[in-house]
């Protein structure tokens, strides 16, 4: 049994995964959190890592686009099974998901989920792979991997950018998973499907740039195979899309 297969058997009303314009902007953002979702909820204990390697943290290592280093990494993730729902239905086999967070902005996938990163973007995406250990009987890949995306590209159109008031009497445009009505550039021949985006300046125009953002072509066939997985984040303005 699928993921997918699982969470429909949960959740029988959950509505399914829209796809969008190839054009269209997404945030990357797994349903499960490990430690918390309001799908099914994973119990699990995960080994401790380093905060900094060589006075850096690993978000400013993941801003930079650079590869990061195994110490930052947990080295293995334990899952006990599912704390939620606590009543599980009888007969109903569990299953790993196959895109999950270790904490914000911090993902790991499955080998399957890596095997159609990897047709959809090829080479712009670092894998290290975490050792899951599971109980007997959930179902799960033969790997799972924390992915860092590598490309970082100027997209957002940002005079057509969400205004967000940071402090009284001054204005700053920023980007975040909650934005709405952004406008992006059309993807063009060269742009990154899978990208970071880059902050316009300093001042006021900001993203935060450890968000994930992938175009329609990638959401697509993302939801199509995995559903039940990744939050709907559209940033998109829907009369471009």
């Amino acid at each position: 049994m699928s993921y997918g297969d699982m969470v429909r058997k949960l959740y029988p009303k959950e509505p399914i995964d829209k796809p969008s314009a190839l054009d269209a902007v997404h945030a990357l953002k797994p349903i499960t959190m490990i430690g918390s979702s309001y799908f099914p909820w994973l119990d699990s204990t995960e080994a401790e890592t380093q905060n900094t390697v060589n006075g850096e943290y690993r978000h400013t290592i993941l801003h930079a686009a650079r590869p990061v280093p195994k110490e930052l990494v947990p080295e293995w993730i334990r899952i006990k099974g599912y704390r939620r729902p606590r009543k599980w239905p009888d007969g109903l086999a569990q299953a790993m998901p196959d895109f999950f967070s270790l904490t914000q902005y911090c993902y790991c996938v499955s080998h399957e989920a890596r095997e159609l990163l990897d047709q959809l973007a090829p080479n712009t995406i670092e894998y290290i792979e975490v050792l899951v250990e599971t109980p007997p009987e959930m179902q799960c890949s033969s790997a799972y991997y924390f992915i860092n995306v590598l490309p970082q590209a100027r997209q957002l159109d940002w005079g057509m950018a969400d205004v967000w008031k940071w402090k009284p009497n001054q204005v700053l445009q920023m980007l975040s998973e909650n934005s709405r009505n952004v406008v992006f550039k059309p993807m063009a021949a060269g742009d990154p499907a899978i990208w970071h985006e880059l902050s316009l300046d300093n001042d006021r125009h900001q993203s935060d740039q450890r968000m994930v953002l992938l175009r329609g072509t990638v959401w697509n066939e993302l939801i199509e195979r995995f559903p039940f997985q990744l939050t709907q984040q559209c940033l998109t303005d829907p009369r471009v899309s």
